[in-house]
């Protein structure tokens, strides 16, 4: 009963966020993708590189939202200052 509850609650979390559904939506459609895409290599030795380059992806579409994540975290705080100068020569440079 208390799996419900939890069910239950997740769900409504989820719903009452747009941002989550998208999310969802995105992490399904990406799922069938790639089941799709893997699905149609053969078993022999010479799809090993293609599993490789797929097993690839999906291990970076799962790293690099947490890592910029991450990034915004310590750029917020100040962890982590990116400046851009931008250099002019003028003539009174001697």
């Amino acid at each position: 009963m208390q799996v419900f509850w939890l069910w239950l609650r997740a769900t409504l979390v989820i719903l009452r966020n747009p941002g989550g559904i998208f999310s969802r939506f995105a992490t399904i459609v990406t799922a069938v993708v790639t089941g799709l895409l893997w699905l149609q290599m053969d078993n022999d030795q010479t799809t090993v590189s293609d599993r490789e380059a797929l097993l690839f992806l999906c291990i970076m579409g799962i790293n690099f939202p947490e890592a910029f994540a991450a990034l915004t975290v310590c750029m917020y705080f100040g962890w982590l200052s990116l400046s851009f100068h931008t250099h002019t020569h003028t003539d009174q440079q001697r």
